[in-house]
C-alpha cells in the first residue's frame, strides 16, 4: 500500500490555508480541503511487514516528543522560483524540525534520509504564469497562524480518478 507520515491541521489554520489557495491563478491544481497536511516522511509502496515496522517506529518517537506548537508561514517553491511545479507553505520551527528529523532517521533502515523542508503543499503547477509569480511574490511572507503539534498519522494513499484519498492506518499521540 502507498503510505506517508503526516501531521494535519486544526480547522482553524485548515480555513485560513483555503482562504490563501483561493487567490492562487486559475493554473495552479490546488491540494484539496481534506488533503492539506504536513508531510513528515513519504514512504511509497510498502507491504505489511514495513507499515508494522513504521508503526513502532511511530509509537517510540511519540512516546518521547512533547507536544509543541508551529508558526505556519512563508511561501515556497520546489524546485525553485524559476521552475515551480510545487508551490507550498513552510514552517518555522526547531520542535518540528527536530520531529521531521527522528522520524526521517527512524525510517533510515528502511529508506534513504532526505534532507527535510517541513512544508504543506498549496498547489501542483503544470506551466509558470505571470500571475502565479506574482501571486508567489506578493505572499511569500505570508503569516497563517499557529497550531498545536500533538499527533503524528501513518497515513495509506490510495489514487483515483479523482485524485488521491487518504486514510489514517493509526494516530500517535505525542506526550
Amino acid at each position: 500500500m502507498r503510505c506517508f507520515i503526516a501531521v494535519d491541521l486544526n480547522d482553524d489554520v485548515k480555513e485560513k490555508v483555503i482562504n490563501l489557495q483561493k487567490l492562487m491563478p486559475k493554473a495552479a491544481r490546488l491540494v484539496g480541503k481534506e488533503n492539506l497536511h504536513f508531510t513528515l516522511k513519504f514512504l511509497g509502496e510498502i507491504d505489511e511487514e514495513m507499515v508494522d515496522k513504521t508503526r513502532e517506529k511511530l509509537r517510540q518517537i511519540a512516546k518521547i516528543t512533547k507536544n509543541f506548537t508551529i508558526k505556519i508561514s512563508e511561501i515556497g517553491t520546489f524546485p525553485n522560483d524559476k521552475f515551480i511545479r510545487v508551490v507550498w507553505v513552510g514552517c518555522q520551527n526547531r520542535e518540528f524540525a527536530d520531529l521531521h528529523n527522528a522520524v526521517d532517521e527512524a525510517m533510515a533502515d528502511m529508506l534513504p534520509r532526505e534532507k527535510p523542508v517541513p512544508h504543506l503543499t498549496l498547489a501542483r503547477v503544470q506551466e509558470r504564469s505571470k500571475e502565479l509569480s506574482d501571486f508567489i511574490t506578493n505572499n511569500r511572507n505570508t503569516e497563517i497562524g499557529e497550531m498545536p503539534v500533538n499527533k503524528i498519522k501513518l497515513k495509506k494513499s490510495a489514487l483515483t480518478w479523482k485524485g488521491p484519498v487518504y486514510e489514517d492506518i493509526e494516530v500517535f499521540d505525542l506526550c
